[in-house]
């Protein structure tokens, strides 16, 4: 079994940061912070990305970058 075992040590006071405690658990888990950006800023970095890879001339499909893990 390829089990990855993850050990987070945080200080009793960080318990009081229940926000970051939640994103730290979603990370681990699905590997995604969902609540990182809010949907505008989301959708301007994407934007720029978009316009950045366009202008390299880069036409991979993008479904090809994401691989079953």
């Amino acid at each position: 079994m390829n089990e990855k075992i993850v050990l987070l040590i945080i200080e009793e006071e960080e318990f009081q940061y229940l926000e970051l405690i939640i994103n730290i658990t979603n990370l681990i888990n699905t590997e995604d912070i969902s609540s990182l950006f809010s949907i505008q800023e989301e959708t301007t970095v994407i934007n720029s990305v978009r316009i950045q890879v366009q202008q390299a001339g880069v036409t991979s499909v993008l479904s090809s970058f994401f691989r079953p893990r």
